[in-house]
């Protein structure tokens, strides 16, 4: 997959509605580093149904498992640990076992455009 920019970001702590978007986060089974991790999407109301689908995959020795609305089905998520290394996965709601990619540099977040601008990395 390709360096992408996303808009919207959710540790694995547990986070519900994600910047007002149906997306939640679950910390089930994960280690406090693994927690550090966050869940990258570009979050658009107008995509949203009313229904919310579960999802998962195994990234970085542990299982992530998250909430994602059935609208999103087809759009490219990441997640990015502490490291700033990322997989890709494109949501597929019609199975809870996602398919994430390799693991590279190639995502960023909100929390990285933020430290870039203010000179941290």
């Amino acid at each position: 997959m390709s360096i992408l920019s996303f808009t919207n970001q959710a540790l694995f702590t547990g986070e519900t509605d994600i910047d007002g978007f149906d997306v939640d986060t679950f910390s089930n089974g994960l280690t406090v580093d693994q927690q550090q991790s966050a869940l990258l999407f570009n979050g658009n109301l107008s995509l949203e149904s009313t229904l919310l689908r579960p999802a998962s995959g195994t990234f970085d020795g542990g299982k992530y498992t998250m909430d994602i609305n059935q609208g999103y089905d087809g759009k490219v998520f990441a997640i990015i640990d502490k490291n700033r290394r990322s997989t890709q996965f494109t949501y597929n709601s019609a199975v809870v076992s996602q398919t994430f990619g390799p693991t590279t540099n190639d995502s960023v977040g909100p929390e990285m455009r933020r430290l870039y601008t203010l000179g941290y990395i």
